[in-house]
């Protein structure tokens, strides 16, 4: 990568800029929006979990406080990382009851709008699934 840029700088190619880091994020504020998930591989496949996904994300895209309220009323804590459109999840802290989710959104993360969807892993390590976030609201 630095030998990319050297070169690129080099012949006179203008660079892109750098991501710019995550501050539009509502100031600073919690983004909600309504989760759904089915597992659809695994011993507990065509389980489905439905609640609310609350994330506050620091400058630097990191996501320190965040919760999965479940319509049930089980809470779960939620930290993680997004960058640009990506974003990464773990939800929970019982290793025997963890989520881990991979996905993307329709706009960067940051924004706190769009729909937001992907794959997770969990509970255990033999389910497997899809997930949705759909909807916002800032505080």
């Amino acid at each position: 990568m630095l030998r990319f840029a050297a070169r690129s700088a080099a012949s006179g190619h203008t660079l892109p800029p750098a991501l710019a880091p995550a501050t539009q994020f509502n100031s600073g504020g919690q983004c909600q929006r309504r989760f759904a998930a089915t597992i659809e591989l695994g011993p507990d496949a065509t389980q489905t979990l439905q609640g609310t996904l609350s994330m506050a994300m620091g400058p630097d895209g990191a996501i320190d406080s965040g919760s999965l309220l479940l319509d049930d009323g089980t809470s779960m804590p939620a930290v993680g990382q997004a960058t640009g459109r990506s974003i990464r999840l773990r939800f929970g802290s019982d290793p025997d009851s963890v989520i881990t989710l991979v996905g993307s959104g329709v706009v960067p993360i940051e924004q706190c709008s769009g729909d937001l969807s992907g794959a997770f892993a969990g509970p255990g390590v033999q389910n497997v699934g899809i997930w949705i976030a759909r909807g916002t609201t800032g505080a």
